[in-house]
């Protein structure tokens, strides 16, 4: 009887010695697979930014997922630092190199995030400079019962504050479900 047990039991074991062997592999894939499948709905969630990205650009703005726009919208942003918004913006040119590196090695048209595979089907041949001007963002936004005043509350500012309403929106955890509106 104990051979009929030992021998599930080990093959479990083993088993989950592999799934454990294998799993920071997957981890470190910046794709993290959600609980909707390979390719499904938190497929990005939990991202790591690249550090120098974050602190150089999320010093001043929300360091946007670069899976929200294709790499082209990240070098044609990255290039024009000199007037960013009506800002300029003045970085080292190796701070520069790295971040638009990161940003076009993990861009939307590279991704196999679900959501940026969305935003390539919407985008054609457009380049957007802004996540706001990404048609299927736009439209994403615009099929929901927000209140009329959603962008326009203090609490939000405007569509680009992703982080009013989705709290892990730098982690690309953009999920319907943990979505709020604040408050006006």
């Amino acid at each position: 009887m104990a051979k009929k047990i030992l021998i599930p039991f080990l093959a479990a074991v083993f088993l989950g010695m592999i799934v454990l062997a294998v799993s920071p592999a997957v981890r470190a894939d910046h794709h993290n697979y959600g609980k909707s499948g390979k390719y499904g709905k938190g497929a990005a969630r939990n991202q790591t930014l690249d550090p120098v990205y974050r602190e150089n650009c999320g010093g001043c703005h929300m360091a946007y997922p670069p899976g929200l726009l294709p790499g082209r919208s990240w070098s044609v942003i990255m290039s024009s630092l000199a007037d960013h918004h009506a800002e300029a913006v003045e970085l080292e040119p190796e701070v520069v190199s790295e971040i638009t590196s990161y940003l076009k090695n993990n861009a939307a048209d590279v991704s196999r995030w679900k959501r940026s595979r969305r935003i390539m089907s919407s985008l054609g041949s457009a380049t957007p400079l802004r996540v706001t001007e990404v048609p299927y963002l736009v439209k994403k936004h615009r099929g929901h019962d927000f209140p009329a005043d959603a962008f326009t509350r203090k609490s939000v500012g405007s569509m680009s504050n992703c982080r009013a309403c989705h709290p892990g929106a730098e982690k690309g955890d953009f999920d319907d479900d943990r979505a709020r509106i604040p408050e006006p």
